[in-house]
């Protein structure tokens, strides 16, 4: 009985840790920019809106139980909107948001530093800078 009882706190000490390990380490980086732009409604450009973003990247383990490269928060007046699916293009560091019905629901560009996001059923347009 001694020697379950070893063994038995051993494996909670080691599941522990990793639980530990998955809850406070499993972000390998994070990003936040602001995007100063437009969003269109039938074709016309509504006022000028900044919006803030933070794109959390996974490590690789996360892999384990989901197939998304990270998240995305994104502030708006105010308001928040967490975006769990997403695909960052390695080596370019372009973010493509879910997938919703089958269409894309933004991306950012790294070269252009441009952002394509659709909220509402309104898409908006803009240029971002790093946020400090």
């Amino acid at each position: 009985m001694k020697r379950f009882l070893k063994y038995l706190g051993l494996v909670i000490a080691v599941v522990g840790g990793n639980f530990y390990i998955v809850l406070n380490h499993s972000i390998a980086d994070e990003t936040q920019i602001v995007c100063k732009g437009n969003f269109y409604s039938d074709g016309k450009a509504l006022d000028e809106e900044e919006i803030y973003f933070k794109v959390l990247k996974y490590r690789w383990w996360t892999y384990l139980w989901g197939d998304s490269d990270g998240a995305v928060y994104v502030e708006r007046n105010g308001m928040l909107d967490v975006i769990h699916d997403i695909e960052i293009l390695a080596n370019w560091g372009d973010v493509v948001f879910d997938k919703l019905g089958g269409t894309k629901r933004g991306r950012y560009s790294a070269m252009s530093r441009t952002m394509r996001y659709v909220s509402g059923g309104r898409l908006f347009e803009g240029k971002c800078v790093d946020r400090k």
